[in-house]
């Protein structure tokens, strides 16, 4: 059987938490604890499934439409790829803006 390629992110992430839901997925920096005040987690493919379809469900709870345009401002740490793939799961577009 021949599996298609993912051609999303949100395709990528849907594959990995389907076949290695406990494989590592994403780390914060060493420097978390700096920018927002606790320590660096490491997320699994499961983990960051689940926390990608919350917040998607809540965005969609909260009126998200397809196309909205949603900014976000977050230093780079795992809620920051939660945020852009959850926005781009319940249709809207992502656009991520630097922090310094």
């Amino acid at each position: 059987m021949t599996r298609a390629i993912p051609s999303t992110l949100v395709e990528v992430l849907l594959n990995y938490t389907e076949r290695v839901p406990g494989a590592p997925a994403i780390a914060d920096p060493p420097n978390r604890e700096a920018l927002v005040g606790d320590g660096p987690r490491l997320l699994t493919w499961g983990e960051l499934g689940r926390a990608v379809d919350g917040a998607a469900t809540a965005l969609l709870d909260r009126g998200l439409g397809r196309g909205e345009v949603v900014l976000l401002q977050l230093p780079n740490v795992w809620e920051l790829a939660v945020a852009i793939l959850a926005v781009t799961r319940a249709g809207g577009i992502a656009s991520p803006a630097p922090m310094q």
